[in-house]
């Protein structure tokens, strides 16, 4: 496909010029595209050692790293990217999203809020940080970010997806249903948003039976619609 293509070329612009940090820095990112990160990370680094000052570099060592599960590598490596370039609003981000990983939820916080600093209608980073909201029970200013992050951009299935979780730790089922409808309408085919919809489905006491049961396989049948009713 386009993947194997592009690789080839990457491959093959290396293979003349293996000096080149921005040919080794895309063929990182295809082959990182491709499942293959680990040597996706062993180009990066060699692309680092080249050019140390390219911060999109380290960005992308640093996202490989948090693949892989070594966030502590994950963390050196996107930390050299703000560093070198405190204005990387995705570099920021990005941190917070290791640091959550690791269940450090302060820094976490305190990366998220860095990249609002830096743009304060960065979307990413408002879904980042009401998730971050969540897992502190911090639920109304979780709901509050979120619901600024669908006023800037009404079709990331993950704003509403998180509404959903959030309203539900509040026990309101209405609303925890209705997120939950809009995120496995926005991404049909996500079997978590569309298992978490008849999961709360099923916990809703004031919905009748036959109404739960009707939603529920009208849902698993847009999931798996092969299943015959």
């Amino acid at each position: 496909g386009h993947t194997a293509e592009a690789l080839s070329a990457y491959q093959n612009a290396v293979r003349l010029n293996p000096a080149n940090p921005h040919y080794l820095n895309n063929m990182g990112m295809t082959l990182q595209r491709d499942g293959q990160v680990h040597n996706a990370i062993e180009a990066y680094k060699k692309a680092a050692q080249i050019e140390p000052g390219l911060s999109s570099i380290h960005n992308n060592l640093g996202l490989a790293y948090k693949e892989v599960g070594q966030f502590e590598a994950a963390i050196k490596a996107l930390k050299q990217a703000v560093s070198q370039s405190p204005g990387y609003v995705q570099a920021w981000t990005n941190l917070g999203t290791v640091y959550f990983s690791i269940h450090q939820y302060d820094k976490a916080e305190q990366a998220q809020l860095k990249a609002l600093e830096i743009d304060p209608e960065f979307v990413d980073a408002m879904i980042n940080l009401g998730s971050t909201y969540k897992e502190q029970f911090r639920l109304t200013e979780s709901i509050e970010i979120l619901h600024k992050a669908a006023h800037l951009d009404a079709g990331k299935s993950e704003i509403y997806g998180n509404l959903g979780l959030t309203y539900s730790m509040l026990g309101d089922l209405d609303n925890s249903y209705a997120g939950f409808e809009k995120a496995a309408r926005l991404n049909p085919d996500d079997p978590l948003i569309t298992g978490t919809l008849i999961y709360t489905l099923n916990f809703d006491e004031h919905l009748p039976q036959e109404t739960i049961y009707r939603r529920s396989v009208d849902w698993a049948n847009r999931y798996y619609p092969a299943v015959q009713h």
